[in-house]
Parts: structure tokens; sequence; C-alpha cells
């Protein structure tokens, strides 16, 4: 739950960045002050003005850019930077869906420099939530557009986001984008139909970039004409956590392979050089199916490889290997836990000491029959209410497969004696659906100086099971304050000073879903 208070003194008195502005194309104007009842137009003309620990919120509906086609980078977001306590957000407005389509203009570009939905450079700690992108046209073989850039943009969390029907990128990191985290994304339909469908993929950091330590977690990448992921030439460290890549390297919505687009689910390589002695690459709890050519793929012909972690993963109906490696027998990869349904490649990932329990490595027998579903239908579906990707059937194993309890205990979540094979920790039945926790931070409080001292008592509750952690955090206000107890549901804030503070609850069940509610203090 999310508040919002009126505040009962003039501004002119208040110390530390509490601002929250709001945007809407229908009913906004850039003349306006940027309040809820008088909201600017313009995304970027709103975000110009946004320091450490302001909020933007973008009203829903469908929101366009008018200015000149001879500017490329069509919202940008420049020397923005928020801070480890202060983060710069721009979030839909809660319960609103807001869409940025930029399909009724076509941008010119020059050569090897097309149109960008939304560019972010030279930024740091930015919150990026629940926004749509898309509708990009290609125009002209030499342009291929991008649907989200990252350029030398570090600490920001890219959440709840789709990027969709692109003529070229779905998202890019440029520059040494460093430290980035993408949670609950879509990135889909993505082709550059002038240039042979060749370079469409869904997330691209390639080409010798040095952006590194970028998490992506319950991201979906699908229906992208080339690759769904693509690190080609990078020696970046790069973490996929219950993420999935699907129908990669065909003709967006058809099931038509073009003749020069690769069709791998997750491409890992190859590295920029030789990083035969570093863990580059960790891939955890994911799937890559239906997609033209393979599933995971170390993609390293040139022998730039760097050692890669795949922990219970799911290959399965991919038209080639579901794990393609092979190109540098004298690393010894970790693969664990893992299921392929068409086969692997490469003596690496066969045996040694870091390969075992994996569906090609003997004791279990691997057949349709050990899953609820092998139907894919709906993976391209609504997320869950929280975001989190939807619960599916597919894939899930079913009881009696010998699959379960077939791995080895990596320190994952698991039920039973052991852990699992594959993706989904199931034991033997469908997934069932956590219910989110709720916060509640408390009462709103108002105190005089030289009072400066609050007890706030906040709460948590779980339909479905408990509470295991409270944190309180600062999220707007002047810096001087104490949190005297941060993990627990009571504590006291001291040290306050003039001004509007707001302190954030959040709270975290025994499955790990966590809830958040904000209270003030003025």
């Amino acid at each position: 739950m999310r508040k919002i208070f009126t505040l009962l003194f003039l501004i002119f008195f208040i110390k530390g960045n509490t601002r929250i502005f709001y945007v809407s194309w229908s009913g906004g104007n850039d003349a306006n002050p940027g309040t809820i009842t008088l909201p600017f137009k313009r995304i970027e003309v709103a975000a110009s003005q946004m320091t450490a620990g302001d909020t933007l919120y973008i009203r829903g509906g469908i929101h366009r850019v008018d200015k000149s086609t001879n500017q490329i980078n069509r919202i940008f977001i420049q020397n923005k930077n928020g801070n480890s306590t202060d983060s710069i957000y721009i979030w839909n407005y809660p319960g609103e869906a807001p869409i940025v389509n930029f399909d009724d203009l076509i941008i010119p570009g020059n050569s090897g420099d097309g149109a960008v939905g939304i560019k972010l450079q030279n930024c740091s700690y930015i919150s990026l939530r629940g926004i749509r992108f898309t509708g990009i046209t290609q125009s002209s073989s030499s342009n291929q557009p991008v649907g989200m850039i990252l350029y030398n943009c570090d600490h920001s969390l890219i959440k709840n986001c789709e990027i969709d029907n692109i003529g070229g990128y779905g998202v890019y990191f440029q520059n040494a984008s460093d430290n980035n985290y993408m949670l609950n994304c879509d990135v889909h339909h993505i082709a550059d139909a002038l240039n042979d469908y060749e370079n469409a993929n869904g997330i691209n950091i390639t080409g010798g970039d040095l952006s590194t330590n970028i998490t992506f977690e319950g991201c979906r990448f699908w229906w992208c004409a080339d690759d769904g992921t693509d690190f080609y030439g990078t020696n970046g460290v790069f973490t996929f956590k219950k993420c999935w890549a699907f129908w990669n390297g065909y003709i967006p919505g058809t099931f038509t392979h073009p003749a020069q687009a690769d069709g791998v689910g997750f491409k890992l390589g190859p590295c920029a050089n030789n990083q035969s002695a570093n863990v580059l690459r960790t891939v955890i709890n994911c799937v890559s199916f239906e997609n033209w050519y393979t599933g995971f793929d170390q993609n390293a012909g040139s022998g730039n490889t760097c050692k890669i972690i795949l922990y219970n993963n799911t290959a399965f109906n991919n038209g080639g290997p579901g794990f393609f490696f092979g190109a540098n027998t004298s690393i010894q990869q970790t693969l664990k836990n893992n299921i392929s349904n068409t086969g692997i490649w490469g003596t690496e990932i066969q045996s040694g000491a870091n390969i075992s329990n994996n569906s090609w490595n003997g004791g279990v027998t691997l057949t349709n029959a050990d899953f609820l579903s092998v139907n894919s239908v709906g993976a391209d579906g609504p997320r869950q209410a929280d975001g989190s990707l939807p619960n599916l059937s597919f894939l899930t194993l079913t009881i009696g497969s010998d699959l379960i309890n077939a791995g080895v205990n990596l320190g994952l979540p698991y039920t039973g004696s052991a852990p699992d094979l594959g993706a989904f920790e199931s034991g033997g039945t469908a997934p069932p659906v956590n219910q989110p926790p709720v916060a509640n931070a408390g009462t709103d409080k108002n105190i005089t100086l030289p009072t400066n001292s609050v007890t706030q008592t906040g709460s948590g509750t779980d339909p479905d099971g408990t509470i295991s952690a409270y944190q309180w955090t600062k999220i707007a206000g002047p810096a001087t304050f104490t949190i005297v107890s941060p993990a627990q549901a009571q504590t006291v804030i001291n040290n306050l000073v003039q001004g509007v503070y707001q302190f954030e609850l959040r709270v975290t069940d025994n499955l790990g879903a966590t809830a958040t509610d904000i209270m003030t203090v003025t």
C-alpha cells in the first residue's frame, strides 16, 4: 500500500527532497506545477526537474512523444543521480498502466543510429517501474532502433516494465553500466525486418562493452527474432534467476525462421578475451523452451570463454541441444540439477567434478510423462498481481517422476529429501500460489520541535504463512535521523529535524514474498 498525504504547511519550510510529481498525457500541461490535479504532460520534462528522493508518478493511458523526429532519443533522461538511500523514482501511478507508444512517428536517424524509446544516460540509482514502451518502427536497414538504453548508468532498478514491438533491440546496456537489476520485466516481439532479422535480441550487451554486475530475475524474453539474450564479446558478470526465454529465432508472431537469425534462448558468450579462470555467467532456475536453435549456449567458438554456472534449469523442445558448449574443453564448467530433453553438446558438460545430477548423467529417465503439462500455452500470458511470472503447470514435475528429489543440495530452497531436477521445485503437484503479505507502517505522526523522536509500531500479516522479517528504511526527507531498531516491527525514530519524512516498512513472509507500506512524520 502507498499512501498520499496532504501537507499542512508551506513547501518553503520543508527541508530534504520529498517532492512528488505527476505526468498525464491526456490531461497534463508542461506549464503546470506537476501536482496530481495539475500534472505535467511529458515524462522527459518532469524527469528533468527531479533530484534524489523525488517520485514521478506516470498516470495510466497512452503517452506519446511529439518532439522533432530529428531527435532519436525519444525520452532522454540524463545526469540524474540518486544515492544509496534516496533513489529517483519514476513509477506508474498505483493501479494504473501507462503505455508509452511510439508507433505514430518514424524516426529517420543516421546510419547505425536508430530511434531509442527511452535512454537513461549518466545516471545512477534510478528506479523505473510499471511502464510499457512499445511500437518503434525501423526506418532503414542501417538503423536498429532500441526500446531502452542504459548508457553509463549504475545501481538502477528496472521493475515490472514491458518493452515490445521494437524494430531492432529490446534493452541495451552500454558504456559500463554497472550494478543494475531488472526484475519481472518482459521483452518481446523484437525484430529488425530490414536487416534479415539478424540484430534483434531481447537483452543486448555486446561489442566489448564493459557493463557488468547485472542481474535479471523473473524476466521473460520471447519472439525476439535473433536471440533472447546476447552477450557477444563482453567480459561482464551477468546473473539470471527464474527467467524464461522462448520462441526466439522466429519472425515475431509466427514460427517462421529467418535465415540469418540464430534462435538461441540464453546466448552467454563469447567473452572479449580468454576469461577461463573467472566465473562470469550464472543461470539459476531458468527455462529455455521452443527456441529455434539452442536453449543455453556458451557461443564461444573463438575459445574466448569463461566459467559458467548453471543450476536447476530446464531446456525443453528447443530445435537444437538444450545446452550447447564444447568450445573450450579445458574449462571445468559447473552444471547441476539441470534438465534437457533435446540433448547436450560439449564434452566438458557431460561429466567431471562440477557436473552431476543432470538429466543426462544417469540415474533418471526423462520423458514427457515426468511433467504435469508439456503445453506452453499461457507462457506469454498475464503476470500475477504482484508482477511475478504466470503460475502454470507447464514443465512442473508430476507425482511419481523420478526427477523429484534427484538433485544435489546447492543451497537453493527445496522441499522433500533433496532438490528436484529442473527449474521448478514442485514436490509433484502444481506449485501453490503464495499469497503476498500485507504491511502496515502504522499511523502518521505530527510532532513539534524540540520533540524530535517518535515510537512507531508497524505490523505485517500473511494469509497463508508467517512474517519472517521486518525492515524500516527512510525513503524521503531530511538527511538527519536515526532508526533505532530497523529490523523490528516496533522502532524508535529519533534525531529528527524540521521537515517531512517518509519511512517505509517492508515485511517478508516465510516464502520470500514482500510487501511495503509508508508512514509520514511531519
